[in-house]
Formats: structure tokens, C-alpha cells, sequence
């Protein structure tokens, strides 16, 4: 489907992403408008960013990323700054949402579009034609001290530019969410490296005797060869393109070798590290992914969440934990699996295929021991550890699970388990855990 036919109507996978987007929203809004931060008071504003904004609305009026934010924008005006609709808002406060949209006809739909919260009060939003970096000199001085969400939902990879991630990550509260398409990046890698034929090598394998009906046909004959050759080369031209759209994605050239040296089962994995190594290379400390599949086992795409903070680390796990379980019914019903261990994901979305069952088993164990292992480090010698934070502002096993490991929050059910079985379990009720001093000797026990 081409980016102009998408917004025509969203499809199923497309509804979901926006319906993740609006329950991260909404969730981030309300807990960085409430939060003193260090100098004990609100942060003034917080920005919503959206780097690739389309048109708003597709053809039959679904809201789309940019009008999503726009009314959570006008939900935190009105209920923490007292300005409700037809109320201004004062240019230091609230959420504000910049929409950006580099094709000048989706650009014209989308200034339609987000005129309400653009030109009626509250004003929230800001349409700009072009692309972010064409913009990012002017808007980085506003935003410098305020808390900044970036949303990246190119069209497959083109569009994403490690550049521009290297100065996003450009404060102490910036985030970043990408749809990152890995399907459609094997794709374009496969097609960058592949090897064009010769051109004379494919006219020579297309020579024919004469025709006996004579050079009229022999020449029409002749023209056909030279078509089809041109088309069979005509696939390989965009090869250099293929290329820099790849190398301009990642910041390296490095996906090349990896792509070769990995099997074509594993290709799609391979990528989605290497984008996380860009991401950390950029700034971002913490990456959340997720992967979004039909529930036919159909891969869609991955979404990223990358942050420098920990307290949008763990919005973000509450927000997706929520949306597992209210995610509504769509045509195609999607599915949200998460994808801090990619190999359990990849086999839940083709659980109709071949599914390794106890390969996943055994990730997911050691992936959920390597937590423990930190958090019994973390809490090293203390004897009186509560599951949720203790008195004295005392940091719970929760909390650090929440904003300092990989575990998503569908997963502590299973951490208490294994907490308990290695022997840390001190009382049930409270939940409360000792450690020992040396972790090294709690991390010994079986499990």
C-alpha cells in the first residue's frame, strides 16, 4: 500500500498503533504535567513532536497521530492549566503539539485538519511543510528545558536518520517513539546488496536464430529482448539508493556485514538490535520494543520506545500493560507482544506455523534470572526489602523492576516467583525480601 493510499482509511495494525499512542499519551501527559521536578514546581510545557504527521485524518474522519495528541493537549489545558475550550492558553504552559509533514498535498489536508487546536483557543498545535531537521534549529532553543516526545512513523525505512536522532537526545527528558518497520529494512538491504547482472550477459542468454518470417519479425523479436533486459536491470538501479536509505537509518554501514553473515530466518532480529545500538549510540538509555502482529500471524511492525530518562521507561511499561488489555476489537485484530525478548515474540506471531516452544522457554527464563541477578545486586546486604516502596522514601523490589530492568509489568507475577524460590522471600505479608551481603552467594541458589 503506498503512504497516500493508507490515509485514504487506516488500516487494522494502524488503528492500533494510535490507539497505543493515545494510551501512552495520555499516561505521559498527566505524569510529567504533575511533576515538580528540581526547582519544586511544574515543568511549564511538554511537547508532543510528530516528525512524519501525514494528513490528520484519514479519508472517513479516524483521527491520526497528530489530532490524538491535539486532543490530549486540550484535555491537560483545560485540566491543569484552567483552559477549557474557547480559553486561551498562557505560550509557557500546557502540552503543545508540533505536527510536521513533508508532502505538500498531505501537508495542505493536515493544516485543515489540526486547524481547530491551531487557530481556536486553546492553541495547542503547529503545522510545518518540510521535514524535522529543516526545523530542529528553531524548535530545539523553545523546548531546551522542557520534556520532549518525539513520534517517528515513516513509510518503511526512508525517512529515519540517525543524524537526527543524535540531536533529538539533545536534554534530560527526551523520548522518542518509532514505528520501525523491520520487514520492509530486510527488504531494502536485500535489494542494496544483491548483485545486478550484466547487461550484455542477459541480451547474449536472449539470442535467437533468424525468424523465418523475416526481419520485420526479427526486429520486433530483437526490441523484446531489449525491453525485458532493460527491466530486469531496471530493479537493480535504485541500488545505491537502497543503500544510503540504509546506511542514513542506521548511522553505519555495519548493517551490510551483518545482513550477509545472518541467516534470512534471523535477518529481521539482527536489524532490530543494531537500530537499538543507534538509538543508545544517540542519547537514549533505556529501549523499550514491541512488536505488533494480526492474529493470523501476520508481522506488521515494531515499535520502539526510547528514552533518557527512567520515569518514561516505566510510564511506558504501565501504558503498554494497560493497552494488552484493552486493546479493541479490529478488523484484523492485531496483537501487542512485547519484544524484550525477540525470539518469544517471533514464535507467539507464527504460533500457526513452526513455533520453537522450548527454545522461547528457555529465553524467557534466562531473560527473567538475568533481572533477578541485577535486583539482587541492586539491594545487596539490605534486610528488609518491601515488594512496594517502604517507608523513608526506601526504594521496593517494584519500583526498581519498574524503571531500572528490561521486565515488563505483565512479567512480576513470574519475578516474585523466582525471587521466591531462590530463598530472598522474607515475609508474605507485607511482600518483603532479604539479601544477602555478597550477591554472588544469594545468585548461587538453584532456582
Amino acid at each position: 500500500m503506498s503512504r497516500n493510499n493508507h490515509f485514504e482509511r487506516f488500516e487494522s495494525h494502524t488503528q492500533l498503533k494510535h490507539f497505543l499512542l493515545n494510551a501512552y499519551l495520555r499516561q505521559w501527559a498527566h505524569i510529567l504535567v504533575q511533576d515538580r521536578g528540581r526547582a519544586h514546581r511544574r515543568p511549564r510545557r511538554i511537547w508532543f513532536i510528530d516528525a512524519f504527521a501525514g494528513c490528520g485524518r484519514d479519508g472517513v474522519g479516524a483521527p491520526g497521530s497528530p489530532v490524538i495528541a491535539a486532543d490530549v493537549a486540550r484535555e491537560i489545558a483545560a485540566e491543569y492549566f484552567g483552559a477549557p475550550k474557547g480559553t486561551a492558553l498562557l505560550p509557557d504552559r500546557g502540552m503543545r503539539v508540533i505536527a510536521v509533514e513533508a508532502n505538500a498535498k498531505r501537508a495542505r489536508r493536515l493544516k485543515g485538519n489540526m486547524q481547530p487546536y491551531a487557530r481556536e483557543e486553546p492553541r495547542v498545535a503547529s503545522v510545518y511543510t518540510g521535514v524535522l531537521q529543516e526545523f530542529l534549529g528553531d524548535l530545539q532553543p523553545r523546548v531546551r528545558h522542557d520534556p520532549v516526545l518525539y513520534f517517528f512513523d515513516p513509510f518503511g525505512v526512508d525517512g529515519l536518520d540517525a543524524e537526527v536522532l543524535n540531536q533529538v537526545f539533545d536534554g534530560p527528558r527526551r523520548e522518542v517513539l518509532l514505528l520501525f518497520s523491520d520487514t520492509g529494512a530486510v527488504r531494502l538491504a536485500g535489494h542494496a546488496v544483491a548483485q545486478a547482472p550484466n547487461r550484455e550477459q542477459l541480451l547474449a542468454e536472449r539470442t535467437r536464430t533468424k525468424s523465418l518470417f523475416g526481419q520485420d519479425d526479427d526486429a520486433t523479436l530483437e526490441q523484446a529482448d531489449l525491453t525485458f533486459v532493460e527491466q530486469r536491470l531496471g530493479g537493480y538501479r535504485g541500488k545505491q539508493q537502497s543503500y544510503d536509505k540504509m546506511t542514513r537509518a542506521f548511522g553505519t554501514a555495519a548493517w551490510v556485514e551483518i545482513f550477509l553473515n545472518t541467516p534470512p530466518a534471523l535477518r529481521r532480529e539482527r536489524l532490530l538490535d543494531l537500530y537499538g545500538e543507534t538509538l543508545r549510540k544517540a542519547g537514549a538509555k533505556y529501549v523499550l520494543r514491541f512488536q505488533v502482529t494480526t492474529s493470523a500471524g501476520e508481522h506488521k511492525y515494531t515499535l520502539l520506545h526510547a528514552a533518557t530518562h527512567s520515569a518514561a521507561f516505566a510510564a511506558m511499561k504501565k501504558a503498554m500493560h494497560s493497552a494488552r488489555r484493552t486493546i479493541p476489537r479490529l478488523a484484523e485484530q492485531p496483537v501487542l507482544f512485547s519484544l524484550d525478548d525477540t525470539k518469544s515474540a517471533e514464535t507467539d506471531s507464527r504460533r500457526h506455523n513452526a513455533p520453537a516452544v522450548e527454545t522461547v522457554a528457555s529465553e524467557e527464563v534466562r531473560h527473567l534470572h538475568d533481572a533477578v541477578e541485577q535486583i539482587a545486586r541492586r539491594f545487596a546486604g539490605q534486610a528488609e526489602v518491601r515488594w512496594i516502596d517502604g517507608r523513608a522514601g526506601r526504594v521496593g523490589v517494584k519500583h526498581y523492576a519498574l524503571h531500572d530492568t528490561p521486565l515488563l509489568v505483565h512479567q512480576f507475577d513470574d519475578l516474585k516467583g523466582v525471587l521466591a524460590r531462590r530463598g530472598y522471600l522474607k515475609t508474605a505479608r507485607p511482600l518483603t525480601y532479604a539479601f544477602p551481603q555478597v550477591a554472588e552467594d544469594g545468585l548461587s541458589k538453584a532456582s
